[in-house]
């Protein structure tokens, strides 16, 4: 079943042709089973030379189960990146909606079914460009503070000046709406 279609341009439009057209399927496809498959085969051999050094302390350590990656693989549907240059900023969001959980926040979300994961309030491309314009503006002033004062150490910039402090968080979080909507959707499901 397929989700969503997209056409992938690289450059100006119509540049290169065929244009590369992707398709999003709520089922991983073949290639991002083998990704997963290959990422557990390294995730498991990361395991064993943890627990080789605990094995060395006397400690007993489970062996690591090589298939929970593959048969927990989803692809929920989330708002996705519509331009080719905001991946990073994607993951930026993403991350710093998951750093307002709690750890038993961070494990509902990773235990959470995909239905629950796809009501949550995931960053669409307005929110991701809205971000990026907050993080540059944080930063000028970060660079003007620091030509301010001649002093290039943020934490001090960042303690002389609460209006800076204020700035750079607001570029940095908007709120916990995201620990709010899990706690509200994991106790309605």
């Amino acid at each position: 079943m397929v989700c969503c279609e997209h056409t992938l341009e690289f450059g100006e439009m119509g540049l290169y042709s065929p244009p590369i057209r992707l398709s999003m399927k709520r089922h991983p496809s073949d290639f991002q089973k083998d990704v997963a498959r290959f990422l557990s085969g390294y995730i498991s051999r990361e395991w064993e030379t943890g627990t080789a050094k605990d094995g060395a302390n006397g400690r007993e350590t489970p062996a690591y189960d090589a298939a929970r990656i593959e048969s927990s693989l989803c692809l929920p549907d989330v708002p996705q990146q519509e331009t080719a240059n905001d991946c990073g900023f994607f993951i930026l969001a993403q991350i710093l909606l998951l750093l307002q959980l709690s750890p038993e926040g961070l494990r509902t979300l990773a235990a959470a079914p995909v239905d629950l994961v796809m009501q949550l309030p995931w960053p669409s491309q307005k929110d991701v460009t809205r971000r990026k314009v907050k993080l540059r503006e944080a930063l000028e002033a970060l660079f003007q503070a620091a030509d301010d004062v001649a002093d290039n150490d943020v934490d001090t910039l960042l303690k002389q000046s609460p209006e800076l402090r204020a700035q750079v968080q607001a570029a940095l979080w908007d709120g916990p709406q995201f620990a709010e909507a899990l706690r509200r959707v994991s106790a309605a499901a």
